[in-house]
């Protein structure tokens, strides 16, 4: 079979003010090029000046493959780090139902006949895509917020004295028992996905020994 890959050199020589770039994620067949990834390319592309428009699903961001393979069984090989894609000055999401996607795979619009039962099957069961869709939504309502968040830093305090607080506030309340490190790590990544910030509290009784013996346990934590 003979494969063939983006011409890195004939984009910078072209140097166009915009160049369109599918599959980010895609991993580039060995010696075609200067790098293994095609996102390592696209990183080429906008140091040299041109614009890129490119295309990447999301269980290929870094920091949600493990949340998809989890919800898939299907182990996601192709990862773009978080970094690459919010780099972006704009973040766009294709939105598509799941029984519109799931049609447009019957009719043969994204894979041959021959690989359609398989893929409805398998990764792309109706529960994965509702799945899948929520994450999409997720990852780009944190950047819509990271947006609002910088114009306001921007902005500086108003002339009324009005703040915009729009961030979220995790509390957690801990004793020092078994199992407040779980506690502490899911409300930790509730507050990372929230971009919120994560209040503690320690909560102790009268009794000084159990006071003792929480203090030592939250400390080990």
């Amino acid at each position: 079979s003979t494969w063939e890959e983006m011409d890195l050199d004939a984009v910078l020589d072209r140097h166009p003010e915009v160049v369109l770039i599918d599959e980010l994620a895609h991993t580039n067949v060995p010696g075609s090029g200067p790098h293994d990834k095609r996102w390592q390319d696209v990183l080429s592309i906008l140091d040299a000046g041109i614009a890129v428009i490119t295309t990447v699903n999301i269980q290929h961001v870094e920091s949600l493959s493990d949340a998809v393979e989890r919800i898939t069984g299907v182990t996601v090989q192709e990862r773009v780090p978080d970094w690459v894609v919010r780099r972006a000055d704009q973040l766009e999401l294709i939105d598509s139902s799941a029984d519109q996607l799931r049609r447009r795979m019957v009719h043969g619009n994204i894979y041959p006949p021959a690989k359609v039962h398989s893929a409805l099957s398998g990764f792309f069961r109706m529960e994965n895509l509702v799945a899948l869709r929520e994450l999409s939504l997720r990852f780009v309502a944190d950047e819509t917020e990271e947006e609002l968040l910088e114009f306001l830093r921007s902005r500086g305090p108003s002339a009324s004295g009005d703040v915009w607080d729009t961030a979220e506030r995790i509390l957690v309340a801990v004793t020092g028992a078994p199992g407040n490190d779980t506690v502490i790590r899911r409300a930790a990544r509730m507050a990372a996905r929230m971009k919120g910030d994560l209040l503690v509290l320690h909560v102790v009784s009268g009794d000084a020994e159990e006071k003792s013996g929480s203090t030592d346990r939250l400390e080990e934590l």
